[in-house]
């Protein structure tokens, strides 16, 4: 006797939300620092992060925890809000179509794609080092 055929359900993808973000670059912040301290800390997180920046994008291009993480802004409130849609987070290697993807989102011109993947570490010595659009950003978050 034949087992019939059972049907599971499809998972579905997590749905993307965009993001409200402030973004601050610097070592001391002042008043915010001081209104921060008067709260207990729950945790700390801290990362060292890998910016791929471009002249001619406001796109968010990072690699964190070995992973590509690009972010398109959608828009900026009046008091400097930004809301981000995460488009991508690839683990490496990328595919060459993910790799012209991030130099896309970069906005500058993607060359001839000679591999069939990149590691992280190539996109930066490869096509970001050598591209004076590009450069790359160590940055570290507290």
């Amino acid at each position: 006797m034949a087992k019939a055929a059972t049907t599971v359900p499809a998972m579905s993808a997590p749905e993307i939300v965009p993001r409200w973000e402030w973004r601050t670059f610097g070592d001391r912040f002042g008043q915010a620092d001081e209104l921060l301290a008067r709260h207990a800390t729950v945790s700390v997180v801290e990362s060292d992060e890998l910016y791929f920046v471009s002249t001619n994008s406001d796109a968010s291009v990072k690699v964190r925890d070995g992973l590509m993480d690009v972010k398109h802004l959608q828009r900026v409130n009046d008091d400097g809000l930004q809301l981000w849609m995460p488009v991508m987070k690839a683990s490496s290697p990328l595919s060459a179509d993910d790799t012209a993807a991030v130099l896309t989102t970069l906005d500058v011109v993607v060359p001839p794609l000679e591999r069939a993947a990149y590691t992280l570490e190539a996109i930066e010595t490869e096509l970001v080092q050598p591209n004076p659009e590009l450069l790359s950003v160590p940055v570290f978050k507290r």
